[in-house]
C-alpha cells in the first residue's frame, strides 16, 4: 500500500520482476505480526489482509510464505492453509531445540548443546558443527504433526548461513566474506561448484545432491538481464557464423524457473531456433504447455523417458519435438512404436544419441525405420578416432550417413587394438570383470 502511494515506480518493477522471474514474492500477515503472539483468528485474518493487498497491487496471491521471525505455535500451520499457501518457511534453530509432546528433543545431540532455559536466549555462536549433509535444511517436510501429509511443505532456513551473510553485508567485525563462502561451501556447495566426471559418492550426499536434481521450478534460479543478454549474445554469434541454412538447436536450459525460459526463448525467436531442449522435468505437461503457449521457439525434450506410451502426456501437452534414446526408451521397438504416436499427434522426432558407435548405428537404423524424423543426434565430428572404434569404421557425408545393409546393426567387430589405445591409465583392462562398478555412485535420474 505504501509503495503504490510512496513510489509507484517502483511498485511497477516489483511487479515485473515477479512477472519475469527474476524474484520470488512470498506472502506474510499484514503490518508483520509474529503469529505466535496473537489468537489464531487474527493471525488468520492478518494474513488474509496481506493476500487481499497482494491481489489489488501485484494481480496474484503467493504460494509460499514468510512466517515472520519463523515464531512457532500449533496453529500457525493451520493459518497457513486456511490462506491457501503451498509452502511454509521454518526455523532449523528451533525445529533443532524442540521437544516432543513427551518431552523427549526432536534432535537430541542438538538439543543437548544448543538449548537454554533462558528465554530472551538466542546465540549465534553455535556449539553444534552441523554437518553439510544435514536433511533437515536440503529436504521440505510433507508432514508436519496433528496435519495431513502433503496439506503443507515446510523449508527450514538456518542462521548459520543466512543471518551470517546479512550480518556480513551489514559491515559487523568477524563475518568476513571468506567465513562466508566457507559456509557456503559447506552447506551448499553445488552453488558455486559442478560435479564432472566420475561421481564422488561423499561429494553427492545432502545439498550437493539435492541441487543436482531439484526441478527448474524449485531451484529458485533466475537469470538476470545481463545474463539474458550475455546467453543472446553467444547465440547471435554462433548464427552470424553459420549463417540461416544450418538448423540450429539449443541443449539442456536450466535448471531455471519456468519463466526464465520463457524470456530467453523469446529472445531467441529471430535466430530461427530449431528446438530448445528440457527447460522443465518431461513429466510436468503443464509447464510444457505453459512454455508452448507463449514462445514460439519448438520445446524438445524425452531422452530420460522409458516405453513409447509416456511420451502421449507430452504429445498432448504440446510438446513440438520428442527427443528418444533408444537405451533408454527400451529398444527399438518402443522407438518404433513412439514414431507412430508422433504420426498420430503430429510432433517432430530427432533421435538423442550420446553413446558409443554401437548405440549410435542402433540410432541410425532405428530412425531408417521411422516415417519423419528430423536428425540423430551425434557428438564425435571432433574426434576422428571415434568412428575408428567399429569395423567397418563409420563413415558419414556431410552430415548424412547410408544405412548399412550387412546383417545386425551392421557392425562387423569392435577395435579392440584402438580401444586399448584410448582406454584411460588405471583403468580396468577392456573386459575384465565390473564388479567394482556395484559401489559406483550413479547418476541416473528420471528427469533432466
Amino acid at each position: 500500500e505504501q509503495m503504490a502511494l510512496l513510489c509507484p515506480d517502483v511498485l511497477e518493477k516489483l511487479k515485473k520482476a515477479i512477472a519475469n522471474g527474476t524474484c520470488e514474492f512470498m506472502g506474510s500477515p499484514y503490518a508483520h505480526p509474529m503469529l505466535p503472539n496473537f489468537p489464531q483468528e487474527d493471525g488468520t485474518w492478518a494474513i488474509k489482509f496481506s493476500n487481499d493487498i497482494f491481489k489489488k497491487y501485484l494481480g496474484f496471491t503467493p504460494k509460499s510464505f514468510w512466517n515472520p521471525e519463523c515464531g512457532w505455535r500449533h496453529y500457525v500451520p493451520q493459518q497457513v492453509i486456511d490462506n491457501g499457501f503451498k509452502n511454509l518457511i521454518g526455523d532449523f534453530e528451533a525445529y533443532s531445540r524442540s521437544c516432543y509432546k513427551n518431552g523427549d528433543p526432536v534432535r537430541p545431540e542438538i538439543y543437548e548443546k544448543e538449548y537454554s532455559d533462558d528465554p530472551s536466549f538466542y546465540s549465534f555462536d553455535f556449539k553444534y558443527d552441523l554437518e553439510g549433509s544435514e536433511r533437515a535444511i536440503h529436504r521440505p517436510f510433507n508432514k508436519i504433526e496433528g496435519y495431513d501429509e502433503n496439506a503443507i511443505r515446510m523449508f527450514l532456513r538456518t542462521d548459520r548461513v543466512c543471518q551470517f551473510a546479512v550480518r556480513h553485508f551489514m559491515g559487523m567485525e568477524g563475518y568476513s566474506f571468506e567465513k562466508y563462502m566457507e559456509l557456503i561451501k559447506k552447506y551448499s556447495l553445488k552453488a558455486i561448484q559442478h560435479q564432472s566426471g566420475s561421481i564422488d559418492r561423499s561429494l553427492m550426499f545432502g545439498k550437493n545432491y539435492e541441487i543436482f536434481t531439484i526441478p527448474h521450478h524449485a531451484t529458485g534460479i533466475h537469470v538476470t538481464e545481463k545474463g539474458f543478454d550475455y546467453l543472446e549474445n553467444y547465440v547471435r554469434e554462433v548464427r552470424e557464423e553459420i549463417g540461416y541454412e544450418v538448423p540450429l538447436a539449443i541443449d539442456h536450459f536450466g535448471h531455471v524457473a519456468m519463466e526464465d525460459a520463457i524470456m530467453f526463448a523469446r529472445r531467441l525467436e529471430k535466430y530461427n531456433i530449431a528446438w530448445m531442449e528440457d527447460v522443465t522435468p518431461w513429466h510436468y505437461t503443464e509447464h510444457i504447455r505453459k512454455f508452448t503457449s507463449n514462445s514460439c521457439v519448438p520445446l524438445c525434450t524425452g531422452e530420460d523417458i522409458f516405453l513409447a506410451e509416456n511420451f502421449e502426456g507430452i504429445m498432448k501437452a504440446g510438446i513440438n519435438v520428442i527427443h528418444p534414446d533408444a537405451l533408454t526408451i527400451g529398444g527399438l521397438g518402443e522407438i518404433k512404436k513412439v514414431g507412430d504416436l508422433c504420426e498420430k499427434h503430429g510432433v517432430a522426432i530427432a533421435l538423442h544419441m550420446a553413446e558409443s558407435p554401437i548405440g549410435f548405428m542402433a540410432a541410425v537404423h532405428a530412425a531408417a525405420a521411422l516415417k519423419n524424423v528430423l536428425a540423430v543426434e551425434f557428438h564425435s565430428v571432433d574426434h576422428p578416432e571415434w568412428y575408428e572404434l567399429v569395423k567397418p569404421a563409420i563413415k558419414l557425408e556431410n552430415g548424412f550417413m547410408a544405412v548399412p545393409d550387412a546383417p545386425g546393426l551392421g557392425i562387423e567387430s569392435l577395435n579392440e587394438e584402438l580401444v586399448e589405445r584410448f582406454r584411460r591409465a588405471g583403468s580396468p583392462e577392456p573386459w575384465a570383470p565390473t564388479d567394482d562398478w556395484n559401489n559406483e555412485w550413479a547418476n541416473d535420474r528420471t528427469w533432466s
